[in-house]
């Protein structure tokens, strides 16, 4: 290459360069972003995570055993799943598969149930 080539492109870049930092320091919000965003991408992407559905959660069965009192849950199949599943659950254990079982009523025949964050109540007649 020429050195008189070599020094037009270096002037061009330079003037380039100044050219992007001015516009960078009218928005103070460009400055960090200036020399990454080499597509000129304007729309910033929403990257919180949606919050999660409630499955329709059906009530199969309650049992009251020595170890406690324990409701038979059924999931259907969702897209995250390989396929339908039943869940044993007892009252006051941590939840499996986002859902947990608050209270169990075995003379009403119902269950309390935190479904991904909403708390439904399910009854055994009638599901």
């Amino acid at each position: 290459m020429k050195p008189r080539s070599l020094v037009l492109v270096c002037l061009f870049g330079c003037l380039a360069g100044s050219i992007s930092l001015a516009e960078a320091a009218a928005n103070p919000y460009l400055a960090p972003i200036a020399g990454r965003n080499v597509f000129g991408l304007v729309k910033v992407l929403d990257t919180r995570p949606s919050e999660p559905t409630p499955v329709a959660v059906t009530l199969r069965g309650i049992a009251r055993l020595p170890a406690g009192r324990h409701a038979l849950l059924h999931l259907p199949r969702t897209a995250n799943s390989t396929g339908e599943q039943s869940l044993w659950l007892r009252e006051g254990v941590p939840a499996r598969e986002q859902v947990q079982v608050l209270q169990i009523n075995v003379s009403a025949a119902t269950v309390e149930v935190d479904n991904h964050g909403q708390i439904q109540t399910l009854k055994l007649e009638g599901n």
